[in-house]
Formats: C-alpha cells, structure tokens, sequence
C-alpha cells in the first residue's frame, strides 16, 4: 500500500502557490510527516493510508479553493485520522514488543498476563478515546459549519431586504449601497436630515450581517462649485453617515469614510437630473470575508 512521502507532500505544498495554508492543514501535514516516521507507516499501513487520503482531500480542497472553510473542516478530520493511525500503531508496536520480550527475557506466562493485560487494557482505553474525540471533533465541525451557513444565508437575505427599499447593486468593487443626497443632507450641508434616520437605520441593520467584511462610506457632490468646497463637503458627508451607522451598531473597525468630491460622477453634470445623481452617498461592501 503506497504511503504519501513527504516529497509529496512538499509539492502539494508548493501546488498552492502563495497562498497561506490554514494553521489546522499545516498541523496535518507536520502530523503525517511524524506518522510516516512512527510504528504506524510499519504496523497499521492501512489506516495511515486511510489517514493520507483524508489529507490528500483537504490538500485538493485548498488547492482549488483556498479560501473555502472546508479547507479547515476536511484538514481538522485528516488530523484526528493521522493520530488514531498513531496510537494503533504504537498499540501493534506495543504488542509486537511484548512478543520479543517473552523471548528475549523468558518471563514466566503468569507475569506476562498480567502484564499484557494491563497494557491491552490501556491500550484499548487510549484507542477508544481517540475514537471519541474523533467523533465529537466531526460533530463540532459539522456544527460550526452549519452556522457560518446559517450567517451566510442571514447576510443574503438582510442585503436582499434592504435592496427593496434602496438602491443595492453588485459590482466588481463590490456591493454598492446608494443614497441620494437630498435625502440625507440639505443643501451644501453634511447634517443627517430626520427623515433620512429611516433608510439609514436599514443599512446599519444589513451591515451588521456582514462579519468579516469591510465597509467604505464615499461622499459624493456635483460640479457646482470648486473642487475645494466639494471635496470638503463630501467629506464632512461620509464621516457624517460613517459617525450615525457606528452609533448604530456597525463595528468602528469594519467601516471607513472618503470624500470623492464631484471627480466620480455617474450623471451628466450639465442637466439638473445628472446633478441630482452625483449628489449622492454610497456604502461599498467589499468582497472580502471568509
């Protein structure tokens, strides 16, 4: 039965290219390794080979997805494989040397039954428990999975809600949010107006869904006026929207402000319309997370 070398191991390592291993595969791989060099590569090929194809499944999930959590589900599950192989081979091992020391030191049946005995028991004890510690680690696992699903779905469905009421779109820089700035601010003010507290209160709702994302608040404004006065006002505005979504419960960390003043327009400047649309305030959902 061929065993994984650790030649192979290197290059599925090398196969992943710059991308950082989680730290449950890197475990696996020193783990194996030590296997390989252990009683279990001689005693119990079989269940280290077992072992081995659980971390060739974690190796090809982070190779094609590295960011995937199965990632660390499927590597957590090669672990516990490779230290059950561990402890049956030291358990054969453990047998095999009590066989030489019958014959190499003539001890009596009697002593050695007791002694065996002892140790099988032990033996067993230890196997049972890496048995049930490899149950409930797949439970864990299965578990911990199911909840990141449950927060995907929450997140989905919080975004899909709030694109009901406002303009939600997806685009390459991520899921944009926008706000119409007469909405939010009166004229050539950045002070949040009352009947904005609404929408924006909406928006803190959903962004509270999005764990391991990160937010940007831009300020946008039309042409009228020069670049110095808009650019101070669509500053003024973001770090204003920013201030309220924090207050509201959006984490300090995940959320940033930048005034663009009127230099990324999405309207013609020239009509009241097109004006209308520049003045405006969007919340960028980045594409980042786990």
């Amino acid at each position: 039965m061929k065993i994984l070398s650790i030649a192979v191991v290197a290059a599925l390592v090398a196969a992943c290219g710059a991308a950082v291993p989680p730290e449950e595969l890197v475990d696996a791989r020193d783990a194996y390794a030590k296997a390989q060099q252990g009683p279990a590569a001689k005693y119990v090929p079989a269940d280290l080979h077992v072992a081995q194809e659980a971390l060739a499944t974690a190796e090809n999930q982070f190779n094609s997805d590295a960011g995937s959590p199965d990632t660390v589900d499927d590597a957590y599950i090669a672990l516990r494989k490779i230290q059950r192989a561990v402890a049956l081979g030291i358990a054969a091992k453990a047998d095999d040397d009590k066989a030489m020391a019958e014959r190499d030191m003539g001890k009596t049946q009697s002593q050695m039954l007791n002694s065996d005995e002892r140790k099988l028991r032990e033996q067993r004890e230890q196997i049972a428990h890496e048995r049930d510690d490899l149950a409930k680690a797949q439970q864990e696992t299965a578990a911990e999975h199911a909840a990141r699903v449950e927060a995907e779905k929450k997140a989905a469905d919080a975004m899909d809600a709030l694109s009901k009421s406002l303009a939600v779109k997806k685009e390459d820089r991520g899921t944009v949010i926008t706000l119409s700035g007469g909405v939010v601010f009166a004229t050539g003010k950045a002070d949040i107006l009352p009947g904005a507290q609404t929408q924006l209160n909406q928006v803190a709702d959903a962004l509270k869904t999005q764990a391991e994302h990160h937010f940007l608040v831009g300020g946008h404004t039309d042409n009228q006026g020069n670049d110095s006065i808009n650019d101070d006002l669509s500053t003024r505005r973001a770090n204003a929207v920013r201030d309220y979504l924090i207050v509201h419960g959006v984490s300090a960390n995940a959320i940033t402000a930048q005034g663009f003043g009127s230099h990324q327009p999405v309207g013609d400047n020239h009509s009241p319309e097109g004006r209308a649309m520049n003045r405006r305030v969007e919340i960028i959902v980045d594409k980042g997370g786990g």
